[in-house]
């Protein structure tokens, strides 16, 4: 069984760290031992130096019917049997200063007066023979001597069990100290607050790394943590040194979970038996195990003044007096492991856990001090508050050491390695930051974590429950706990549209999340074909069942319809394919809604999460920093008005979270919140004291659509409280959209907005407007980098949206649209110097704003300039959603034909060639009939591109000639007809007619420089594109002439166009590949070589196959001319998967035939099936290379023979498909169909190279 509730820190600095120069002395060490030992009331105390010199001793006479003598022997119960319920806190500190002061006058005598004397720290090792064990069990701490308690003195206390020790060969600490804390909770036990405690835990060991550059491995087990679970980790080889313990515990009983969630006590002998595996390296256990929630729960119901049962608020497991208590673990463990033990001899409070645990760990660790004296500052810093109820007066007495290495044990952390460095992994940093706040939802996580387990049948968790219930938080909860162990290589988020968004693009912004988050991940290209789609999702599957990938998928809510099925059957057909599997990914999903299509599916666990039980909201509440200030008596209120606030509160939000949170905000202000409550009486139903059942049931009976109606209605209330400014300010938010709610772009239209909605005087600065909404919680600052960016939640959202009326959004809309076009025009004026990436974005942001306006024509033509500039396939498949919209919008309308002019040219860049045909040919038409011939030029330069694909290139050359006719009859200048020119150069090119486009190349570059400057002619052409085309066709020709140089020249001047406008990384690399031809030509390899790899980086990084499949060809083609042709064959194999992943029927030929060339240096056996699918591919779209491939099949029949060819076209398939990546018969399927029997051709090719051979 492997671990599913492990999380795993391997935290460790490169700060160059000073280390402390000599850990702190351990003080003196004096020995106290139990002697005469006759009866728990009658025995004697000697004290002795560590040299074993006496210094005092005590008689002990105890007199059992003293009521002095109960509380010693049962504090808890003492406390708790005479303390008042209304006054129980001013109860306990009289009677623990009663107990104190009896125990030491008559337990310790003169001996706690000879201890007190020391003015330097001192540890004091407590030892008792084996019968007067149950010594160690009382509270010495508290004994009063020179008139205080030792526990408040500079005096530790050691507890230890005279006779022999364990024969445990000791273990020091080695390159890295190794910590386990494991934190339990059943799902059916109170509430505690581990995820605060191991919060804080998690960060002072982290910050002990990066601080004081430490080596410090730290593991957690949380969310089912069973016994299994935690044998599994004490079962590893190299040991811990450390282990904490946190959760809930019995008298002499540890509490873990059991895998269903429900409590598993575990006896001391058997967690002895399991903390065994460890021995040897263990050098301290702590048990923090506690009932506290239970005591801080019941108090906040009486501080309430609601009713309740007399068993309410206890633990789930009885305390029970007669039994050892809490210290028979430690002395179990401490005889059977030898090592130092620190237990909790009563109920721990969880704030006092808390920083006990935090401080103990900081003192002993960082500051160097022994065991006993960190203990002892940790005390004195926990105890520094106020009593309360989450830090009690017995918390003076709770914690206490055993065992004898404790009493001068110091822990020294390893430094790590100056420098070292290990590269971080993509992991958590497109993930919204971990909650700074989680209570309650124990079961779903750990049920959660048990799914996410590496043997689980399970491949998933739904979170599904109302709006603002905590859905995302719980999915983050799980996610970060995950991030932190060795369980996932690769993490995934996406956020689906939110309400009222279109979802047209979704699965391509899917789709452009997880290829930014996984590497070598392409999915862009495919989401827009159902069927290619739908075929590829196997692929999907096997990528998860090879891999392990966590994927949440938030937010789903508005891909369903209103009875829970999918919207767009991609999505279905997507979950699927990430459930039905049997790898080690998971996935993890949230929504409102049920998802209906998945109902019956066995791979997945529904969890539902709504609002807080009663108990949860109250813990909640306690933690939030100004309710818990009402709470405790802290605002200017007062106690009594305070909590009565707070009743109100918790009745009227009945445990919802978001709303907890909105009201603690409104808190900050006691007369605010007070207002709040009285007008949002009406926001439930009317029935009579319907509130108060929250209270008297445990939980709320409210519906998730009343939660969200009244989530809505609180969200604007707090908006109508806010200041004008304010309001205006958060309404303007949420009008945004997500990608424009970043702190530069807020800056500069806020004023815009405030005088487009005709407010008057001046705008107030941002931070001014922003400090109240930011203060009522409606609005959280994240930081990106050096960067802003305002999170609201997309129900707060929603409600702020629909608060704004129709005129206020649609100023927002026109000044955000005018935004961007403002962002395009400047970039555009300042090309070719650095600005193409602004004008990339403004085309795409500016989109959303535009077609909600309806200005169709403007946001064609952005979608169209950003297009020019980046035809990424990432950006191809944002445009287009886009464009199909702004289509079916304008159908009808002249603006019509434009954008089927340029959604046929993004169908053509997506390798869609014949639906782009489809479209162009009748457009073409239509815009001559129109007399509209420069839009039927520009249409005809796509269907050009397309002729050329696929290998019509004496219909391309005659193409251009209708092209002049069109740039003729348009009236369009010099500029125009040069880029008629260079088209027809382009399709000589590909009819090898070489030196003819040399020659014209120069002859136009000439022309060129000759042409006045910015002409209005010049504005409309779009000149650097034109020079770029027309070098790269001159640089294209000069390779195929062996001039290598001036294709360097070419390609040179190309590069310094492109880079002096900004130009695209993937564009960047697309151009400076062209060098590598030259380069190997010119016996440059190791220019060659690193150009290489160079580019392949960044074609990697933009998910480009079409550069990838050209950058491995030519490393085969490198490593080749190198003599190395079995590394050629490996590179050609890759290269031609990428280029039948691209489609371009022309580049695969190459590939087959280049590979049937490496192939045949290292195995013949398979070369001749390559020329065969390169001659059938030539043979079907005409081209001039089909001799070529013929020639070389008959070389191989000449030598081999004609016994190893295939006997069908089926068998030659099978052939090519065992490359992976290979799908021939798909192929064969879209190629043109000169031949329509494969059989046939494959027989006629054959006998033409037997032909050619003779």
């Amino acid at each position: 069984m492997r671990f599913p509730n492990c999380i795993h820190i391997i935290l460790e600095s490169s700060i160059p760290y000073k280390p402390i120069s000599t850990f702190m002395a351990a003080g003196e060490t004096l020995i106290l031992e139990a002697t005469d030992f006759k009866d728990p009331q009658h025995w004697r105390w000697v004290l002795k130096d560590s040299q074993g010199k006496f210094l005092a001793d005590h008689e002990v006479d105890l007199d059992s019917g003293d009521p002095n003598y109960s509380a010693f022997i049962n504090l808890e119960g003492f406390l708790k049997a005479n303390s008042s319920p209304d006054r129980w806190l001013e109860d306990q500190m009289r009677l623990m200063e009663q107990v104190g002061s009896w125990i030491g006058k008559k337990a310790l005598g003169c001996v706690g007066e000879r201890i007190a004397k020391f003015s330097t720290p001192v540890t004091v090792l407590v030892k008792v023979p084996p019968e007067a064990s149950g010594l160690l069990y009382r509270p010495w701490e508290m004994a009063i001597a020179g008139g205080k308690p030792l526990a408040l003195r500079n005096a530790s206390l050691v507890y230890a069990i005279m006779g022999e020790k364990p024969e445990i060969k000791t273990v020091p600490v080695q390159d890295r100290l190794r910590m386990l804390a494991v934190f339990s909770l059943p799902t059916d036990a109170s509430s505690l607050s581990l995820r605060r405690e191991r919060y804080q835990l998690m960060k002072l060991i982290r910050d002990l790394a990066q601080t004081c550059g430490f080596a410090i491995d730290m593991r957690i087990l949380q969310y089912g943590t069973t016994r299994e679970s935690l044998q599994e980790a004490l079962e590893e080889g190299v040991g811990w040194d450390l282990i904490h313990f946190s959760g809930h515990g019995d008298k002499a009983l540890l509490i873990l979970e059991k895998p269903d969630g429900s409590h598993d006590a575990v006896s001391s002998e058997e967690l002895s038996d399991l903390l065994s595996l460890a021995c040897g390296r263990l050098k301290l256990v702590t048990l923090s195990a506690c009932f506290s929630a239970a005591a801080m729960v019941k108090e906040t119901l009486e501080w309430l003044k609601i009713p309740v049962a007399e068993t309410e608020g206890e633990g789930q497991v009885s305390a029970r007096p007669q039994q050892p208590p809490m210290p028979a673990l430690a002395v179990g463990l401490m005889a059977k492991l030898d090592c130092a033990v620190l237990a909790m001899r009563y109920t721990v409070g969880d704030e006092f856990a808390i920083c006990l645990a935090s401080e103990l760990y900081r003192m002993l660790l960082e500051k160097g001090n022994t065991l006993p004296r960190s203990l002892q500052l940790a005390m004195q810093k926990a105890l520094k508050e106020e009593y309360n109820a989450a830090i009690p007066p017995l918390s003076l007495a709770t914690p206490a050491l055993f065992g004898t290495r404790s009493a001068e044990m110091i822990i020294k952390p390893p430094l790590a390695p100056q420098g070292e460095f290990v590269p971080p992994r993509i992991g958590l940093s497109y993930f919204p930051p971990e909650p700074k706040r989680f209570v309650g939802r124990s079961g779903p996580l750990g049920r959660a974590s048990s799914a996410m387990a590496r043997d689980s049948e399970k491949r998933g968790v739904l979170f599904q429950g109302m709006a603002g219930a905590g859905k995302t938080a719980c999915a983050l909860e799980t996610i970060y706990h995950q991030s932190r162990g060795q369980r996932f290589r690769h993490f995934v988020w996406h956020q689906a549209p939110k309400e009222n968004e279109e979802i047209e693009d979704a699965l391509v912004k899917l789709a452009l999340d997880m290829e930014k988050q996984l590497p070598d991940f392409k999915m862009t290209h495919l989401v827009d074909r159902a069927e290619e789609f739908r075929d590829w999702l196997p692929v999907l599957s096997e990528m998860l069942e090879q891999n392990s990938i966590l994927i949440v998928l938030d937010n789903l809510e508005n891909l369903l319809t209103s009875d829970g099925s999918w919207k767009d059957e991609h999505w279905g057909w997507l979950v699927e394919a990430l459930l039905n599997h049997d790898g080690l990914s998971r996935v993890i999903l949230t929504s409102r809604n049920p998802l209906r299509d998945l109902g019956g599916n066995s791979q997945l666990i529904v969890e539902q999460i709504n609002s807080l039980s009663r108990n949860e909201a109250m813990l909640l509440a306690r933690e939030m920093p100004n309710l818990g200030k009402l709470l405790l008596g802290k605002s200017p209120v007062g106690l009594a008005k305070g909590r009565d606030l707070v009743r109100r509160t918790l009745a009227l939000v009945q445990g919802h979270p978001k709303l907890i949170e909105l009201a603690d905000a409104q808190a900050a202000d006691p007369v605010i919140l007070e207002k709040y409550l009285e007008s949002a009486k009406g926001a439930w139903s009317e029935e009579k004291n319907h509130l108060d059942r929250f209270f008297l049931d445990g939980e709320s009976a409210r519906t998730a659509g009343e939660f969200l109606a009244v989530l809505s209605r609180w969200t604007q209330d707090v908006s109508r409280s806010l200041p004008p400014a304010s309001r205006t300010l958060f309404q303007f938010l949420c009008a945004l959209e997500d990608s424009d709610r970043l702190e530069w772009i807020v800056k500069q239209v806020w004023p815009k907005i405030w005088i487009s909605l005709g407010l008057e005087g001046d705008a107030p600065a941002l931070e001014q407007a922003m400090s109240a909404v930011k203060s009522a919680s409606l609005v959280e600052h994240q930081s990106l980098g050096e960067q802003i960016r305002y999170d609201i939640h997309p129900s707060v959202s929603q409600a702020g949206l629909e608060e704004a009326d129709e005129k206020f959004r649609g100023a927002v809309d026109a000044e955000m649209a005018s935004f961007w076009i403002g962002g395009f025009q400047a970039a555009r004026s300042g090309e070719p110097d650095e600005k193409t990436q602004l004008v990339i974005m403004s085309g795409l942001r500016s989109a959303p704003y535009l077609i909600r306006q309806k200005i169709w024509p403007i946001a064609s033509t952005l979608l169209q300039e950003a297009f020019n500039r980046d035809r990424s396939p990432g950006t191809v498949a944002l445009i287009l959603p886009l464009l199909r919209h702004i289509a079916q919008a304008t159908k009808g309308m002249d603006q019509e034909l434009f954008d089927l002019g340029f959604l046929a040219n993004i169908l053509r860049i997506s390798g869609r060639w014949q639906d782009a045909e489809d479209i162009l040919r009748p457009l073409i038409a239509k815009f001559a009939e129109k007399h509209d011939f420069r839009s039927a030029r520009v249409a005809s330069l796509s269907l050009f591109y397309i002729l050329l694909n696929t290998s019509r290139f004496r219909d391309a050359l005659e193409l251009t000639e209708e092209r002049k006719t069109y740039t003729q009859r348009a009236g369009l200048g010099v500029w125009f007809q040069i880029e008629d020119e260079i088209m027809k150069l382009q399709a000589l090119n590909f009819m090898g007619r070489y030196e003819k486009v040399l020659r014209e190349t120069d002859k136009l570059r000439i022309q060129i420089r000759s042409l006045a400057k910015n002409t209005d002619e010049e504005k409309l052409a779009v000149p650097w594109n034109v020079i770029e085309v027309l070098l790269d066709t001159g640089r294209q020709a000069a390779m195929q002439l062996e001039k290598y140089e001036q294709a360097l020249m070419f390609n040179a001047e190309l590069a310094n166009l492109k880079k002096s406008r900004g130009t695209t990384d993937l564009d960047m690399a697309n151009v400076n590949f062209n060098d590598y031809g030259p380069y190997l030509r010119l016996n440059r390899y190791n220019e060659a070589e690193q150009l290489l790899w160079a580019c392949k980086d960044v074609f990697e990084k933009e998910k480009s196959f079409e550069g990838l499949s050209k950058v491995f060809t030519a490393l085969a083609d490198l490593v080749h001319q190198l003599g190395q042709s079995a590394r050629a064959v490996g590179f050609e194999e890759t290269a031609l998967r990428y280029s039948y992943k691209v489609g371009n029927p022309k580049d695969i030929s190459i590939s087959h035939n280049n590979l049937a060339n490496y192939l045949g240096e290292v195995e013949f056996k398979s070369s001749q099936d390559h020329r065969l699918a390169a001659a059938i591919i030539r043979y079907q779209i005409v081209s001039e290379m089909l001799d070529k491939s013929l020639g070389g099949l008959a070389h191989y029949l000449n030598i081999f023979g004609s016994e190893s060819l295939p006997e069908s076209f089926d068998q030659l398939c099978d052939r090519l498909e065992q490359v992976d990546g290979v799908h021939f018969r798909e192929l064969w399927v879209k190629l043109p169909k000169r031949a329509e029997d494969g059989d046939q051709l494959l027989k006629a090719l054959i006998e033409a190279a037997k032909s050619a051979g003779k």
